[in-house]
């Protein structure tokens, strides 16, 4: 997992900021913002791009900066999720956002107490319950990146206001690929030429 402070300048971050707070962004009401079922954890989320789709370019745009911090080779999907104080502290249930190997980043548009919790645990492991590995609170301008199959929570803030996260899913490495054994999932050993790009990959274990 890597955590980066300051990642873009404090100019574009408060442009992104209030297009963003605007009324010019169609947003998406979610039952449960953790693509559970059941659960009624509220929330808000508008698609950037997905499905090879660029669906909001004005946006896209504003994070610019932002893609280019991170070198995505290929952008699997890009949203915004804006949660709001429930009155009460609330984890959302634990997720992946998809199940084949790629990386997610978090991008905190504004600083909140609504932290992001990390798991131990991976897609395709087996085991009887969640354990917690690091819990990270948002702060404008904070990038975190970990690995995608990595179960994580998003949680409503504890006190009064938002939370304003931007979600990157892509493939940092465009090398990855994928060996399937039933609902196991293994990241393989990257070797192209006689550059071995795994110690790469570990960065973001």
């Amino acid at each position: 997992m890597k955590i980066v402070d300051n990642v873009i300048k404090e100019y574009d971050l408060n442009l992104l900021y209030t297009n963003l707070t605007s009324n010019l962004v169609p947003w998406t009401f979610n039952h449960n913002v953790a693509y559970g079922e059941g659960n009624m954890q509220y929330g808000f989320s508008n698609n950037i791009y997905e499905d090879g789709v660029l669906e909001n370019p004005s946006i896209s745009l504003l994070l610019n900066n932002v893609y280019k911090t991170l070198k995505i080779k290929e952008l699997i999907r890009c949203r915004v999720g804006f949660i709001f104080y429930s009155g009460k502290t609330e984890i959302h249930d634990p997720h992946v956002d998809f199940k084949f190997p790629h990386k997610t980043s978090l991008f905190y548009v504004n600083s909140s107490t609504g932290p992001t919790v990390i798991y131990n645990e991976k897609y395709g492991d087996k085991f009887d319950e969640y354990t917690v590995k690091k819990k990270i609170e948002p702060v404008a301008n904070r990038i975190i990146t970990f690995n995608g199959l990595q179960y994580h929570s998003s949680s409503s803030p504890k006190e009064k206001g938002y939370r304003l996260v931007v979600t990157f899913n892509y493939r940092w490495n465009m090398y990855d690929y994928l060996y399937s054994n039933g609902d196991s999932f293994t990241m393989g050993m990257e070797i192209i030429g006689d550059k071995d790009l795994s110690e790469e990959n570990k960065k973001f274990a």
